[in-house]
């Protein structure tokens, strides 16, 4: 049998199954398959294709081991995804709209094209995720890990990523426009032409990010690290009407500083 190859299963089949006690579904793709009722940390779904499952808002999905599922364009809108491992997961063009992802797994998962916005998305583990092209707008990351993540073009307007690593993740192109980014970890993030409009980046550490023809305008950096950061083009018009650029590049800029060059 080929190794790659998914078996299907119709719905009577899974009630046979499941009926004598078969928990084991990988790689199974479930045709028609009604999940209402089932709780998915009982059942081994790992690489499964659930896209063409039924009623799967009714079913309950905290905590199961979903790794390299594959959920591509499903509409997974307001679900409880808490605790969920998502590992490799397939989510590109899937619509999380408003769902619930705290303390979910999601490294190396691919959402790209996904919709997020409004999600719950804090203390997840989204290491080398893809956000390309992602909808992240109002979405909440507090104290999650992104370090590595490709999120290029992605739109993270109004999105809250306070306390959250970003270290070396490609964002190039993001929209961050009134994003809080505040005590963010942004070392060597690239950030290449990024929208930082009215974005808070007070606390946040951006030791050697690449932040290349940015859009700044009332971007805060208050007691931001910016020591080494690459800011090739960035627009000085942005940031204060008392503060240049090149003051705020040098390193360290407190709220102390900035006090001291309004009063001045």
């Amino acid at each position: 049998m080929n190794p790659f190859h998914k078996r299907a299963l119709t719905h009577q089949e899974f009630e046979q199954d499941y009926y004598r006690d078969q928990r084991d579904f990988r790689r199974t793709r479930l045709i028609g398959v009604d999940l209402q009722g089932i709780e998915l940390a009982s059942l081994n779904l790992q690489g499964a294709d659930l896209r063409l499952a039924i009623n799967l808002h009714r079913a309950v999905w905290q905590g199961a081991n979903l790794s390299q599922i594959d959920l591509r364009g499903v509409d997974l809108t307001e679900l409880n995804l808490s605790q969920v491992v998502f590992w490799k997961a397939k989510l590109q063009a899937t619509n999380l709209t408003h769902a619930l992802l705290t303390g979910s797994n999601l490294t190396r998962a691919n959402l790209n094209g996904a919709n997020l916005s409004g999600a719950l998305i804090d203390h997840a583990n989204l290491a080398y995720v893809r956000f390309q092209g992602a909808n992240l707008s109002k979405a909440v990351l507090i104290g999650s890990n992104l370090s590595f993540a490709r999120m290029e073009q992605a739109n993270c307007a109004q999105a809250c990523f306070t306390d959250t690593n970003l270290e070396q993740t490609k964002l190039i192109g993001v929209n961050f426009s009134d994003a809080l980014l505040d005590r963010s970890n942004l070392n060597r993030a690239d950030l290449a032409w990024a929208n930082l409009t009215r974005a808070d980046l007070s606390g946040a550490s951006l030791a050697q990010a690449k932040l290349w023809q940015n859009n700044l305008y009332d971007t805060d950096f208050q007691n931001a690290n910016l020591s080494q950061a690459d800011r090739h083009g960035a627009s000085e018009r942005g940031v204060s009407a008392n503060l240049s650029l090149k003051e705020i590049f040098m390193g360290n800029y407190s709220s102390q500083n900035a006090q001291q060059q309004t009063q001045g």
